[in-house]
């Protein structure tokens, strides 16, 4: 793993410890990594897929939500998949 995405796993442990209300885990490409798993491109953004949304999301200062909209952009659309971005 880079420093990069070092730096986002921490942030994304934080960001699923804190909303221990949802049903969440960590996918996409920093969860690839994580695992050691080879990808594409470096992990940029932080990818949670939350199966049961009973509450607010708590997401850190400067990072922004999006959910997914279509099918073609996430296989596992049957679940809520929220996107944590860098806000520039």
């Amino acid at each position: 793993m880079t420093h990069e995405e070092l730096e986002l796993l921490e942030i994304a442990k934080e960001i699923i410890k804190s909303n221990s209300h949802l049903n969440a885990m960590l996918s996409g490409s920093l969860m690839l990594a994580y695992r050691g798993i080879d990808k594409r491109r470096e992990a940029t953004d932080i990818d949670i897929l939350v199966s049961s949304v009973t509450g607010a999301l708590i997401i850190p200062n400067g990072f922004k939500q999006k959910e997914i909209e279509t099918e073609e952009e996430y296989e596992e659309s049957e679940y809520c998949r929220f996107i944590l971005t860098m806000m520039v």
